[in-house]
């Protein structure tokens, strides 16, 4: 009984995904996958930014759970000072689009694309050094300054307060839980 059950699921996978043209998808992306690894960890760690403060469309609060900065980091580690800040930079900037804050204020979406396109070029300079020092001590004061400027420009001192309090801290927690599993993907 248990065979027949056995052989007529094998004969059904078989019907089923056996098929030229799922023979030629999966030999594909097997191929994709061997050869263009780097750039299709870099591309879904670029994805993972992006998608990372989607919330904020409809939530406004001041914590900021981004992945943009992680995504800069490990790709900056791993490759370089430019492809940590091309792909922190455009994780930053498809990030702010999804969210509708790159249009609604241009100024400090180009702050914060700049802010962690340097965060990617750091990664790759101080490698060998205290990184997450580094990076929590950077984005500490690209923090402090883009507050200061928001403050100026009036923006809301509580949400950006509670901005200024969360946003290293959970970098920092990010940086050590997150950057060893992103490095190893890429």
């Amino acid at each position: 009984m248990s065979t027949e059950i056995n052989v007529r699921l094998f004969e059904a996978l078989q019907k089923q995904f056996f098929k030229p043209a799922t023979l030629v998808v999966g030999f594909t992306l097997l191929f994709s996958l061997i050869f263009f690894r780097p750039l299709i960890a870099s591309l879904f760690l670029i994805a993972l930014g992006a998608v990372s403060i989607i919330y904020k469309r409809w939530v406004s609060i001041g914590i900021d759970l981004e992945l943009c900065s992680l995504c800069a980091v490990a790709v900056g580690l791993t490759y370089g000072s430019t492809a940590g800040a091309l792909s922190g930079g455009i994780s930053m900037l498809l990030a702010l689009s999804l969210n509708g804050h790159a249009l609604e204020n241009p100024f400090f979406a180009a702050i914060k694309i700049g802010t962690v396109a340097g965060l990617g070029i750091l990664a790759s300079i101080f490698a060998a050094s205290n990184l997450v020092l580094i990076a929590g001590i950077y984005t500490f004061v690209a923090d402090a300054i883009f507050v200061a400027i928001a403050l100026q420009t009036g923006g809301n001192a509580g949400k950006l307060f509670v901005f200024l309090i969360t946003h290293t801290p959970i970098l920092l927690y990010q940086l050590k839980l997150l950057l060893p599993l992103a490095k190893a993907v890429l």
